[in-house]
């Protein structure tokens, strides 16, 4: 029973990564993996699409935070912030203090300390320095 079990496992992660891959390109790709029923499977799937798309995923994570599911809304947090596809300080700003989740909060007032650093960076790495 287990070795069953353990191929329809393999076979379903097969046949998600040729979704993701589909769904990447897909202008309807936060409709598609946010219709999911499990969250568990929802949270993986935004997961996913967000490290492939970069900081093109930002989409995808405006998308997620307004996931009913906590765990979805964390992860997409947290794989924005690794990718550099965090959403606007506005977004982030209202997040942070009134999501129900506190993991989420906590998420979002990380993202936007990322948000702040990548902006400082860009303004250094333009900036002269006088010789």
């Amino acid at each position: 029973m287990r070795r069953t079990s353990s191929v329809n496992t393999d076979a379903q992660r097969v046949l998600w990564l040729a979704r993701l891959v589909a769904w990447e390109s897909s202008s309807q790709a936060a409709d598609q993996v946010l219709g999911l029923s499990d969250p568990e499977e929802r949270a993986r799937a935004v997961a996913a699409i967000i490290r492939r798309q970069g900081r093109q995923g930002t989409e995808m994570v405006l998308a997620a935070i307004e996931d009913p599911s906590e765990k979805v809304r964390r992860q997409a947090l947290e794989v924005a912030a690794q990718v550099g596809a965090v959403p606007s300080e506005e977004i982030l700003m209202d997040l942070a203090p009134n999501d129900e989740s506190p993991e989420v909060r906590l998420r979002a007032l990380f993202a936007q300390k990322i948000r702040r650093c990548s902006g400082l960076c860009c303004e250094l790495s333009t900036t002269r320095v006088p010789k």
